[in-house]
């Protein structure tokens, strides 16, 4: 249950139990002074099913004013009803506002969920959002079968979403080069100096302009300090070679991919030397030391490329999150 949630029925629960308190109370003070009889057994029912005990009371309440039409009683009979009429009108009060708080709450939550894309079209969740390219092509998630992993044009061509932006005017872009870098926290920028948003962050208003907004500070960061937002920051090997990890979920497998050529490698076999370098087990003879090392017929020792990770300061991490003494 999310806290908007629970405030909800927090609120609805204590509405209730002062309507049922004002009906009890009612019943109670107009029951004695008229001498109904069963008086206990209707304020107890109102406790329980306060709307329903209240109509038969009325009814029974009604039969006494005839029966007992003596003027001498009349004062305790009027201040009664007053005591009555005074109960409901403030139980009814009390519901109004209560409710009017709850009405707020669930619209302020379900406002949450609805979302405007660069059109100024309406929502009812993000992943139902559509992002436009400058030519009118649309993209959007397969949220039941791959989540958020993936955005999709209208031929099917999947987009790793940790790669997908828009402009300044909210075009839809894939860094397909991975040139797009954290800038601060508000936007990224390409090689160029162009700024970009990523698709996980953006938010559009009503007018189908961006909201500015900042990232939530959960960056990653690679072998050289660079910040990224994606779910995988880049490897490296000792060329200088870009190496980007990606998870199919139809194929139930990791890949590496260079970024230079479009090479692939089985994730199965890609390791890290001490120095963070990364390396390919080309002819799967390295042996598991334990669960986090590796070692080659020379004794070097390496670790699973993705189980590894870097800080802000640049300090490869293993599997465990512990530190790697280079």
């Amino acid at each position: 249950m999310s806290e908007n949630e629970f405030k909800v029925l927090l609120i609805i629960i204590s509405v209730s139990a002062v309507f049922r308190a004002m009906c009890f109370l009612a019943v109670y003070f107009d029951g004695s002074a008229r001498e109904v009889n069963g008086k206990n057994k209707y304020c107890a029912l109102t406790l329980l099913i306060p709307v329903i005990t209240g109509i038969f009371y009325l009814g029974k309440r009604k039969k006494y004013e005839l029966k007992n039409n003596d003027i001498n009683t009349s004062y305790d009979r009027i201040s009664a009803s007053n005591a009555l009429g005074g109960a409901v009108f403030f139980g009814l009060l009390t519901v109004l506002i209560a409710g009017s708080f709850a009405a707020a709450s669930m619209l302020a939550q379900y406002n949450h969920y609805f979302c405007y894309d660069s059109r100024g079209n309406l929502h009812s969740s993000e992943s139902k959002m559509i992002f436009y390219d400058s030519d009118g092509g649309e993209y959007k998630y397969n949220f039941d079968r791959y989540g958020y992993d993936y955005l999709f044009d209208e031929t099917g061509k999947k987009y790793n979403s940790d790669y997908c932006y828009v402009d300044e005017i909210g075009n839809f872009y894939y860094d397909e080069n991975h040139t797009v870098m954290i800038r601060n926290i508000y936007c990224c920028l390409d090689e160029n100096g162009d700024i970009y948003y990523p698709v996980s962050d953006v938010k559009f208003k009503r007018n189908g302009e961006i909201k500015c907004e900042m990232f939530d500070g959960s960056f990653i960061y690679d072998r050289n300090k660079q910040p990224y937002i994606s779910t995988y920051a880049p490897y490296f090997d000792k060329q200088g070679n870009r190496y980007f990890y990606s998870f199919d979920s139809d194929t139930q497998k990791g890949v590496f991919t260079r970024d230079s050529d479009g090479k692939t490698f089985d994730n199965k076999y890609s390791f890290v030397d001490e120095n963070g370098y990364f390396v390919y087990d080309a002819d799967h003879s390295f042996t598991k030391e334990n669960d986090i090392t590796y070692k080659d017929e020379k004794g070097t020792k390496y670790y699973w490329a993705s189980g590894v990770s870097w800080d802000s300061q640049g300090n490869m991490l293993d599997n465990y999150g512990n530190s790697v003494k280079n």
